[in-house]
């Protein structure tokens, strides 16, 4: 039986936009892989994700040297991504 593609510019369910929740793990290779399949059939479908992985793989490799910014340490780039990560997802850190 073949698989029904996700809808355009969602995730089985998860719009396009919340898809920066799991860009760094997917980058990585740190998602479960159930759900790296399903980011991946997305990915076939919406060449939109596409080219925001495209970019964002470029820009986290050539933005810190053009901008004279020091490695980071992953730990520290991990807690920002994180505060990112829950942002997105409209939650409030704490101060």
């Amino acid at each position: 039986m073949k698989k029904k593609a996700p809808a355009r510019g969602k995730l089985r369910g998860i719009k396009c936009k919340r898809t920066v929740q799991f860009i760094e793990a997917y980058i990585e290779g740190d998602l479960p892989s159930e759900m790296r399949d399903r980011f991946d059939d997305h990915l076939e479908e919406c060449p939109g994700c596409v080219i925001f992985i495209k970019t964002y793989k470029k820009t986290m490799r050539v933005a810190p040297k053009a901008l004279g910014i020091p490695d980071v340490p992953k730990d520290v780039f991990q807690m920002v991504l994180g505060v990112l990560r829950d942002s997105a997802a409209g939650k409030r850190t704490k101060k």
